[in-house]
Protein backbone atom coordinates (compact mmCIF):
# COMPACT_ATOMS: atom_id res chain seq x y z
CA UNK A 1 0.00 0.00 0.00
CA UNK A 2 2.93 2.95 1.08
CA UNK A 3 4.20 2.71 -3.13
CA UNK A 4 0.55 3.30 -4.10
CA UNK A 5 -0.13 6.41 -1.23
CA UNK A 6 1.71 9.25 -2.72
CA UNK A 7 -0.86 9.35 -5.73
CA UNK A 8 -4.57 9.05 -5.02
CA UNK A 9 -6.05 6.94 -7.65
CA UNK A 10 -7.27 9.30 -9.77
CA UNK A 11 -3.90 9.97 -10.88
CA UNK A 12 -3.07 6.25 -11.23
CA UNK A 13 -6.36 5.68 -13.37
CA UNK A 14 -5.57 8.98 -15.09
CA UNK A 15 -1.80 8.03 -15.54
CA UNK A 16 -3.15 4.59 -17.39
CA UNK A 17 -5.97 5.61 -19.47
CA UNK A 18 -3.00 8.39 -20.76
CA UNK A 19 -0.73 5.82 -21.05
CA UNK A 20 -3.22 3.61 -22.94
CA UNK A 21 -4.22 6.38 -25.38
CA UNK A 22 -0.63 7.72 -26.10
CA UNK A 23 0.42 4.00 -27.14
CA UNK A 24 -2.71 3.83 -29.88
CA UNK A 25 -1.67 7.07 -31.05
CA UNK A 26 2.13 6.04 -31.25
CA UNK A 27 1.34 2.84 -32.41
CA UNK A 28 -0.80 4.39 -34.99
CA UNK A 29 1.80 6.99 -36.29
CA UNK A 30 5.02 4.31 -36.63
CA UNK A 31 2.50 2.02 -38.17
CA UNK A 32 1.78 3.72 -41.36
CA UNK A 33 5.38 3.79 -42.28
CA UNK A 34 5.99 0.76 -40.75
CA UNK A 35 8.71 2.21 -38.71
CA UNK A 36 9.04 -0.20 -35.57
CA UNK A 37 9.97 0.96 -32.21
CA UNK A 38 12.10 -1.76 -31.13
CA UNK A 39 13.87 -3.99 -33.94
CA UNK A 40 10.87 -6.49 -34.46
CA UNK A 41 7.39 -5.20 -34.66
CA UNK A 42 5.14 -2.22 -33.42
CA UNK A 43 2.05 -3.36 -31.35
CA UNK A 44 -0.26 -1.51 -29.09
CA UNK A 45 1.79 -3.08 -26.11
CA UNK A 46 4.96 -2.57 -27.28
CA UNK A 47 4.32 1.19 -27.63
CA UNK A 48 2.83 1.03 -24.10
CA UNK A 49 5.87 -0.83 -22.61
CA UNK A 50 8.43 1.80 -24.99
CA UNK A 51 6.24 4.82 -23.18
CA UNK A 52 6.04 2.87 -19.94
CA UNK A 53 9.88 3.23 -19.89
CA UNK A 54 9.72 7.20 -19.03
CA UNK A 55 7.87 6.73 -15.68
CA UNK A 56 10.49 4.64 -14.44
CA UNK A 57 13.68 6.12 -15.46
CA UNK A 58 15.04 3.68 -18.37
CA UNK A 59 16.31 4.58 -21.16
CA UNK A 60 15.08 3.83 -24.89
CA UNK A 61 16.99 2.36 -27.48
CA UNK A 62 16.17 4.46 -30.25
CA UNK A 63 13.55 7.46 -31.09
CA UNK A 64 10.69 6.29 -33.49
CA UNK A 65 11.40 8.19 -37.40
CA UNK A 66 7.73 8.48 -38.16
CA UNK A 67 6.65 12.21 -38.72
CA UNK A 68 5.34 13.58 -35.81
CA UNK A 69 6.39 10.90 -32.91
CA UNK A 70 8.90 13.49 -31.69
CA UNK A 71 7.05 15.99 -30.25
CA UNK A 72 4.31 13.68 -28.88
CA UNK A 73 7.31 11.72 -27.03
CA UNK A 74 9.10 14.43 -25.75
CA UNK A 75 5.92 15.68 -24.23
CA UNK A 76 5.20 12.07 -22.54
CA UNK A 77 8.75 11.98 -21.76
CA UNK A 78 8.39 16.09 -20.07
CA UNK A 79 5.39 14.44 -18.13
CA UNK A 80 7.29 11.57 -17.16
CA UNK A 81 9.74 12.99 -15.32
CA UNK A 82 7.60 15.31 -13.64
CA UNK A 83 5.47 12.58 -12.69
CA UNK A 84 8.56 10.50 -11.84
CA UNK A 85 9.97 13.27 -9.76
CA UNK A 86 6.90 14.06 -7.74
CA UNK A 87 6.34 10.36 -7.12
CA UNK A 88 9.61 10.04 -5.38
CA UNK A 89 9.79 13.10 -3.52
CA UNK A 90 6.27 12.40 -2.18
CA UNK A 91 7.62 8.86 -1.20
CA UNK A 92 10.65 9.42 0.20
CA UNK A 93 8.87 12.29 2.33
CA UNK A 94 6.12 9.67 3.13
CA UNK A 95 8.78 7.37 4.38
CA UNK A 96 11.19 10.00 6.15
CA UNK A 97 8.84 12.08 8.39
CA UNK A 98 7.30 10.45 11.08
CA UNK A 99 3.42 11.13 11.02
CA UNK A 100 1.89 13.17 14.65
CA UNK A 101 -0.74 11.61 16.25
CA UNK A 102 -3.09 13.70 16.97
CA UNK A 103 -3.86 14.95 20.73
CA UNK A 104 -6.75 13.80 22.17
CA UNK A 105 -8.58 17.08 23.91
CA UNK A 106 -12.18 15.53 24.81
CA UNK A 107 -13.04 12.45 26.57
CA UNK A 108 -15.52 11.54 23.67
CA UNK A 109 -12.11 11.27 21.51
CA UNK A 110 -10.21 8.91 24.33
CA UNK A 111 -13.55 6.64 24.33
CA UNK A 112 -13.56 6.52 20.44
CA UNK A 113 -9.87 5.11 20.53
CA UNK A 114 -8.88 1.78 20.13
CA UNK A 115 -6.51 2.35 23.67
CA UNK A 116 -6.28 -0.02 26.28
CA UNK A 117 -7.26 1.29 29.56
CA UNK A 118 -4.96 -0.03 32.15
CA UNK A 119 -4.78 0.61 35.80
CA UNK A 120 -1.89 -0.17 37.72
CA UNK A 121 -1.95 -0.62 41.25
CA UNK A 122 0.80 1.30 43.54
CA UNK A 123 1.10 -0.99 45.98
CA UNK A 124 -2.25 -0.04 48.02
CA UNK A 125 -2.93 -4.16 48.26
CA UNK A 126 -4.18 -4.44 51.39
CA UNK A 127 -3.42 -7.55 51.44
CA UNK A 128 0.33 -7.56 51.32
CA UNK A 129 2.15 -6.74 54.77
Amino acid sequence: MAVTFPFQWVVWVTVGVCLLCLALILHLFTIKKLWPLHLYCTDVVVAGLWLGQALVNQTVIRLPGATGTRPLVATWWLAGLVLSTSYKGSIIAFLTVPVQTPRLSTLRQLVDTDHRYICVSCGSDSSVH
